[in-house]
């Protein structure tokens, strides 16, 4: 067989074989998004399906405290109801945040304005935990967003600045709102007790804790870092950390 026919039976095989494969990797691919968004529909239908009966619970608890003022009991009923509410809550937003962008509607927003009321409502907190916070904001920033998920993702992660100071040292936060050439930046500073190498590139991971002394105490369920990253995502954006150990950690969120 001459050499010239030999090279076109082998292209002709390689080409054969990469169809093969496109379509392989097509039809696992399609598979792969079923299963997730099966996963999805799952986690919506449980969740829906527990917020009626915590719902009714919650209303019975409410009457009965009512009737018997002071309960213990009742007292701890209620915040454990409250709890787990709060993770349902989070499990349905963060599936939300997942979805498709359809239904994703977003105005133009005065970020400076916004961020200015935010840093009000936080100075009254830090007063009242002995908390130093400085604040820095750039005025007239106008961004395209959903501004209740945009205030979602600065009061998350604020909050837990507030919630990893450490209570001896320095008890400091600072918050900026900035430009940076195109980009329009938050930053959000602690003091606190900071996150450890091994921790820091699995933090915003769905159900990820830090597992330390520091922390065994600390409520959540590790879903809070993951729904900052996906509404940083679904406006185009990015949110990093740097953190050491004792030293605080930096949460840099960038919009394009």
């Amino acid at each position: 067989m001459p050499l010239v026919w030999k090279e076109r039976i082998s292209i002709k095989k390689i080409k054969r074989h990469s169809l093969e494969l496109e379509e392989k990797v097509r039809r696992r691919t399609a598979e792969l998004e079923r299963a997730h968004e099966d996963q999805r529909q799952m986690v919506m239908d449980v969740s829906h399906g527990l917020q009626t009966p915590l719902t009714v619970a919650r209303g019975e608890i409410d009457l009965l405290q009512k009737q018997i003022p002071a309960n213990k009991k009742l007292e701890l009923a209620a915040k454990s109801i409250d709890s787990v509410s709060r993770v349902i809550y989070d499990l349905l937003n963060l599936t939300y945040l997942e979805a498709s962008q359809e239904n994703f509607k977003k105005d133009r927003v005065n970020l400076s304005v916004l961020m200015d009321e935010m840093v009000e409502y936080f100075e009254t907190l830090a007063v009242d935990q002995n908390i130093e916070l400085a604040s820095r904001v750039e005025p007239g920033i106008i961004f395209r967003c959903h501004k209740e998920k945009i205030e979602e993702l600065i009061r998350s992660l604020v909050s837990n600045a507030f919630k990893y100071l450490s209570s001896n040292g320095e008890r400091r936060i600072t918050i900026e709102l900035r430009r940076n050439n195109r980009f329009t930046e938050l930053l959000v500073k602690d003091t606190g007790i900071g996150i450890s190498s091994e921790d820091l590139p699995r933090i915003f991971d769905r159900f990820y804790r830090v597992k330390n002394g520091a922390t065994a105490n600390t409520p959540g369920i590790g879903l809070g870092l993951a729904i900052c990253r996906k509404i940083a995502e679904r406006h185009s954006g990015t949110i990093s950390v740097e953190s050491e150990i004792g030293k605080g950690a930096a949460f840099l969120v960038r919009f394009q």
